[in-house]
C-alpha cells in the first residue's frame, strides 16, 4: 500500500473536527504532565503578570477616567494661575459672579473649599465631619447621585446642608435626617438638612487629606472660618477652587486674555508690582494631570508619571513572562517536533499545526489569566493601600475594559505561540528523524531572551536601590530645627481652653515641655504678601508662645533684647529682600511699623524641597492670639506620652483627636508618602522580575545541560576534570549576564537621572548602584544554574551516553 493511501485512509477516518481538536489536545495535556517545571513555571510567570496587569489596568483606568460620569464635564474649566513658572488651581470666590457678568459665553460656575469641621448636635455632641463648600449650582453642573432632595433647590438657602446616608445615620440613626438641625457656629442658626447624597465616588474632588466627603454646605458659610475668602475685598487670591462652566460651543481658555485684562482692575495678584502672574482656565478634564496645585485641597492632583512607570513595569513584567513561555517552548520543540512531524506526515497543514499550537498558548495564557485574576482579587486592598487611592472596581468594569482584557487574553496567546509554532512547524520530518532539530533550536532565541531579561532586572534593581536612596535622602534632610520627639496637637482655633490644657499636659512625666502656636515650620503657618519698594514680599508667619523658639532649637544671628510685649523676629532672607542695614531695630509690616527683636538663623519651611521665603515670628503671651494648636516636646515613650495627652485632650475640649501622625517626623515621611509607594511598587516589581527571571533561568539550565549532556559525556571521557566543567557551564550563562550589565549601564543612568532631576536636593546615582546591580543578577543566575550544571558534569558519561 502506498504512501498516498495511507494519508487518503487517515483523512477518511479522521473524527469530526471538534473531536478530532478535542483528541489532539490529549497530547498537549500529555506534553504538560510531563514536563511540571514548565508548566508550573510558565503558569506562574503568567499568572503574577496578569495580576499586575489587572491591577496597574483598573488604577490607570480610574485615574484617566476621573469625573467622566458629568454630561457637562466637557464645557466646564478650572480657574489657575501662572506665577512665573509656578502653577496653582484657585481664585476668590467672588470671581465667578464678576466674570459672569462680564462675560456671557459664561453660563455658570461654582466654588469649592474643603474643611474638616466639628459640627456639634443639638445634644451637644461635636462630630468630626469633612465638609466641602460649594454654590447652590453645584449639583446643576455636576451629575453626583442626590438621593433625597431637589438638585436646583437643595443648597439654594445659606443654612442648608447636605450629608451622606453614613454620616446621618451615625447621627440620627434610624431617624428620617431630611430636616434636622445641626450647629455649625454657635453665633447663628443651626444648619437644616435639605437632602441626602450618595458617596461622592470616581471624582477629583476631595475633603481634608482625600477623606471621604460626609457634607456639602452653602459657600457663604465659610465666612465663619475664614472671612478673608468670602470678603468683597478679595484679598485672600486663591481661597477656593473655581469652576467655571461654558455655553456650548464656546472654549474658554481661548479667552484667557480678555478675563486677564478685565480682571486686573480688581485682582490685586495679576497686577503685583515686579511679578508677571496670569490668569489660566484649565479644561476640567485636565486639570487632574496639570501639575498645577491645588490652592484648597478641594481637588486632588494625579501623578501621570506614577501611572506610567506602572504601565512601563507592568507591562515589562509581562513581557517577561511571555519571554519565559516563548524560552522554555523553544527549548522544549525538540520534544513536541517529532509529533507535529508525525502529524504532517498524516495529513495536517503547516497553518493547521501553527493555528494548534498558537491555540495551546492562548488556552495556558486563559487559565493563567483566570488564576491571575484570583490573585488580583486578593491583593487588591494591598494594592489601594500601596497607591493611596480607593479603586472602585464597578467603575473598571465596563463593556470596552472587558474588551480590552479578551484582546489582552489573545494578544498573549498569539504572541506566547507566534515564535514557538513557527519553529515547529517548520520543521522538516528529516531532521526530527535525525536528532538535528533539538539540537538547532538551541540558539539565538534563548539567548537574546535570556540577556533581555537580565538587562531588565539589572535595570529595576538599580531604579529601586536608587529611589530608595533618594527617599531617605530627602526624610532625612537637614531642615535647621528640631523635629524628634515634637508632637503638634490641633485645637479648632479655641482659646479659652489654652492654659488649662497646657498646665495639665505640662504635669505629664513625659512631657518636657509645651507651647501654643499659629502653626509651625513643617505645617508652613500664615502667608503674608505686600508690596514694597515697588517688588512685592511675600512672608511666612508664625504667632507663638515663648518656648516655641525653644523646642525647635531656632537660634539668633542677632539678638536686641527688646522688652516689647510682642517680639517679632526675622530671618536673614527677609532682611536682604527688606534691604534693612544689619543694625536695623524696627521695619514697616503694611500700615504698621514693628520692631525687630533680633535675627533668626534661617531654616526650611515646610520640606527641603520646598521654595523658601522670608520669615517673621511673633512671640507674645498666649492670651494675645487665637492658637491653632500646641506644639509638644516629649521625653519619654513617644506612644504612651500621646495617648495620656490625647485623654487630657478629650477630658478637655470634649472631642477625639483623630490625628494619627501627630509627631513631626511621622509628618516628614508623610509628606513624602507617593514617592515612598512609589519606590515600593518599584522593589515589588524588581521583586517579582527576580523571580520570573530565576525561575526562568533555572529552567533553561536544566534544558540547555540536558542538551549538552552527550557532550559533557564525550570531554570527560577524553580527561576533562568535573570542576572544569562546571565552570565553563556556569561561565556560559554569566556570560549573558556581563553582555546585559553593559546594556544596562546607559539605560540606568539615563532613567535615574531623569527621575532625580525633578529635585532640587538629590543624590547622585553612585557608581556602586550600577556594581551591586550587576552581581546581584549574577548571583542569580549562578544560583540559577550552579546546580543543574554540577549535577550534570558529576554524572557518569557513560549513562549520559547510553540514554543519548
Amino acid at each position: 500500500m502506498g504512501e498516498g493511501t495511507v494519508r487518503q485512509n487517515h483523512i477518511n477516518h479522521q473524527p469530526s473536527t471538534i473531536n478530532y481538536q478535542l483528541y489532539t489536545m490529549r497530547s498537549y495535556f500529555k506534553f504538560l504532565r510531563k514536563n511540571k517545571a514548565y508548566t508550573l513555571i510558565d503558569v506562574l510567570g503568567l499568572a503574577l503578570s496578569v495580576m499586575f496587569i489587572i491591577l496597574i489596568g483598573a488604577y490607570t483606568w480610574q485615574e484617566t477616567h476621573l469625573d467622566s460620569q458629568h454630561s457637562k464635564i466637557d464645557r466646564m474649566y478650572v480657574i489657575g494661575l501662572d506665577m512665573e513658572g509656578s502653577t496653582t488651581t484657585g481664585s476668590h470666590w467672588r470671581m465667578i459672579r464678576k466674570l459672569m457678568d462680564q462675560f456671557p459665553e459664561i453660563e455658570n460656575g461654582t466654588a469649592l473649599a474643603t474643611n474638616h469641621r466639628w459640627l456639634k448636635t443639638v445634644d451637644g455632641e461635636n462630630v468630626p465631619t469633612n465638609v466641602v463648600f460649594v454654590d447652590s449650582t453645584f449639583y446643576d453642573m455636576f451629575d453626583f447621585q442626590l438621593i433625597r432632595g431637589d438638585r436646583k433647590k437643595v443648597l439654594a438657602n445659606p443654612n442648608s446642608i447636605v450629608v451622606t446616608e453614613d454620616y446621618a445615620r451615625r447621627i440620627w440613626k434610624d431617624e428620617d435626617p431630611i430636616g434636622k438641625t445641626i450647629i455649625y457656629n454657635s453665633q447663628e442658626d443651626p444648619l437644616i438638612v435639605s437632602g441626602i447624597m450618595a458617596p461622592m465616588e470616581n471624582t477629583s474632588i476631595f475633603s481634608p487629606d482625600d477623606k471621604p466627603v460626609d457634607a456639602l454646605i452653602p459657600f457663604e458659610m465659610t465666612k465663619y472660618w475664614n472671612y478673608s475668602v468670602y470678603a468683597d475685598e478679595m484679598n485672600n487670591a486663591t481661597g477656593a477652587e473655581i469652576v467655571l462652566l461654558a455655553k456650548d460651543g464656546t472654549d474658554l481658555s481661548e479667552n484667557e486674555q480678555r478675563y486677564n485684562d478685565f480682571a486686573k482692575e480688581f485682582y490685586w495678584i495679576l497686577k503685583m508690582p515686579g511679578v508677571e502672574c496670569r490668569m489660566k482656565l484649565i479644561p476640567f478634564k485636565d486639570h487632574y494631570f496639570s501639575g498645577y496645585a491645588s490652592s484648597t485641597g478641594a481637588l486632588g492632583r494625579g501623578d501621570v508619571k506614577l501611572v506610567k512607570i506602572l504601565f512601563a513595569t507592568g507591562l515589562a513584567i509581562l513581557l517577561f513572562a511571555l519571554m519565559n513561555y516563548i524560552n522554555l517552548t523553544v527549548a522544549l520543540s525538540g520534544y513536541r517536533a517529532k509529533e507535529m512531524a508525525t502529524r504532517r506526515l498524516l495529513g495536517d497543514s503547516r497553518a493547521g499545526i501553527m493555528m494548534k499550537l498558537m491555540g495551546e498558548s492562548t488556552l495556558l495564557c486563559f487559565v493563567s489569566f483566570l488564576i491571575g485574576a484570583a490573585l488580583a482579587w486578593l491583593a487588591w486592598p494591598y494594592a489601594e493601600n500601596l497607591l493611596d487611592r480607593k479603586i472602585d472596581i464597578h467603575y473598571c468594569v465596563t463593556p470596552v475594559t472587558m474588551a480590552i482584557l479578551i484582546c489582552i487574553i489573545l494578544l498573549m496567546g498569539v504572541l506566547a505561540g507566534i515564535v514557538p509554532s513557527l519553529l515547529i512547524s517548520s520543521s522538516k520530518p528529516i531532521d526530527v528523524v535525525r536528532g538535528t532539530f533539538r539540537r538547532q533550536t538551541k540558539m539565538v532565541f534563548s539567548k537574546v531572551f535570556i540577556v533581555v531579561q537580565n538587562m531588565v532586572t539589572i535595570t529595576m534593581i538599580a531604579v529601586a536601590v536608587t529611589m530608595y536612596l533618594q527617599i531617605n535622602h530627602l526624610i532625612n534632610a537637614p531642615l535647621g530645627y528640631n523635629t524628634e520627639g515634637i508632637m503638634y496637637i490641633e485645637n479648632g482655633g479655641i482659646k479659652d481652653k489654652t492654659k488649662v490644657f497646657m498646665q495639665r499636659v505640662e504635669q505629664l512625666p513625659g512631657v518636657e515641655m509645651v507651647s501654643a502656636s499659629c502653626g509651625h515650620p513643617l505645617q508652613g503657618g500664615n502667608n503674608n504678601t505686600m508690596s514694597w519698594n515697588d517688588r512685592t514680599i511675600s512672608f511666612q508667619s508664625f504667632i507663638a508662645d515663648e518656648n516655641f523658639m525653644k523646642i525647635f532649637g531656632l537660634g539668633l544671628e542677632r539678638d536686641n533684647k527688646t522688652t516689647d510685649p510682642v517680639k517679632t523676629y526675622l530671618n536673614r532672607q527677609a532682611i536682604n529682600e527688606l534691604g534693612l542695614k544689619e543694625d536695623a531695630e524696627s521695619y514697616q509690616y503694611y500700615e504698621n511699623v514693628e520692631p525687630i527683636a533680633g535675627i533668626i538663623k534661617d531654616f526650611h519651611i515646610r520640606t527641603i524641597l520646598d521654595d523658601q521665603h522670608p520669615l517673621r515670628i511673633s512671640i507674645t503671651d498666649v492670651d494675645n492670639f487665637y492658637p491653632w494648636g500646641f506644639l509638644i516636646k516629649v521625653k519619654g515613650d513617644q506612644m504612651t506620652t500621646y495617648e495620656e495627652v490625647n485623654k487630657i485632650f478629650k477630658e478637655i475640649y470634649e472631642w477625639d483627636n483623630e490625628d494619627t501622625m501627630p509627631y513631626l517626623t511621622q509628618q516628614i515621611e508623610e509628606r513624602f508618602r507617593s514617592q515612598s509607594n512609589l519606590a515600593k511598587i518599584v522593589a515589588i516589581f524588581a521583586g517579582i522580575a527576580v523571580i520570573i527571571s530565576l525561575l526562568g533561568l533555572v529552567a533553561m539550565s536544566t534544558y540547555f545541560v540536558q542538551q549538552r549532556r552527550r557532550e559533557i559525556a564525550v570531554k570527560k571521557v577524553f580527561g576533562c576534570e568535573t570542576s572544569e566543567m562546571l565552570r565553563k557551564l556556569v561561565l556560559s550563562f554569566l556570560m549573558y549576564v556581563v553582555i546585559a550589565f553593559v546594556i544596562a549601564i546607559p539605560i540606568i543612568y539615563l532613567i535615574m537621572n531623569d527621575w532625580l532631576s525633578g529635585f532640587s536636593y538629590r543624590i547622585s546615582v553612585y557608581w556602586w548602584i550600577y556594581l551591586v546591580s550587576g552581581l546581584a543578577c549574577m548571583v542569580i543566575s549562578v544560583i540559577s544554574v550552579y546546580f543543574q550544571s554540577r549535577k550534570a558534569a558529576s554524572e557518569n558519561p557513560i549513562k549520559a551516553l547510553y540514554q543519548n
